[in-house]
């Protein structure tokens, strides 16, 4: 089989029989080159792109799909979160960190969406300055802040219902919270990767 793969390209077999051999493959369907922990490259070059949305030099610290499958989120080694398209891999929103305080958003998740939820298209982000952050995607809003510092945040988690969500970071601790008033319901306690077994690790 020979193929010459390239967008609006023909492939067709050796045999010349191309009946029903000949397909047109389309490369460019996810356009960002999104290399997680390494550079993101820009997707569509200078002209008439709003300088906010150049992510070169950033790393790619997480990757998300939202739960329909709608988005992909990448959270940036400069705090901010670039939202893309999953069907056309074109940049479509684009979350803003402080600017006063570029530390790495480490992870983030796609609130559920069940019954409970009204609004759709909410992302939760921690940051390694110790914030957890709300974010209503499509409005490209912060809802709500919760500050951990000093601690840094590295990982979260929501439950299935989207009811609740936990954090973990670098002090050893699991906070839990509940989502709908934004308040620390539980925190455990116990390792602290000395004495005790316990992780703080950022990978």
């Amino acid at each position: 089989m020979a193929a010459t793969m390239a967008t609006g390209s023909t492939i067709s077999t050796d045999d010349g029989d191309t009946k029903n051999a000949k397909a047109t493959v389309s490369l460019r369907q996810f356009n960002p080159d999104l290399i997680l922990g390494d550079e993101i490259a820009p997707s569509g070059g200078s002209s008439g792109t709003d300088s906010r949305f150049a992510a070169v030099g950033h790393e790619v610290f997480c990757v998300r799909y939202s739960p329909d499958g709608q988005f992909i989120a990448a959270a940036r080694g400069d705090g901010d979160i670039d939202v893309y398209s999953a069907t056309t891999g074109n940049k479509v929103y684009h979350l803003a960190a402080k600017p006063t305080d570029p530390s790495p958003t480490c992870c983030i998740r796609f609130r559920p969406n069940t019954s409970s939820s009204k609004t759709r298209n909410v992302m939760l982000s921690v940051n390694a300055n110790g914030d957890v952050k709300h974010w209503h995607v499509t409005s490209m809003k912060c809802l709500h802040t919760i500050s951990e510092d000093p601690n840094q945040v590295y990982a979260l988690d929501y439950r299935r219902d989207g009811l609740k969500f936990a954090t973990a970071g670098q002090d050893y601790k699991v906070r839990f919270y509940d989502e709908a008033t934004k308040t620390l319901q539980t925190t455990l306690t116990g390792g602290d990767g000395r004495t005790k077994a316990g992780d703080s690790n950022r990978v």
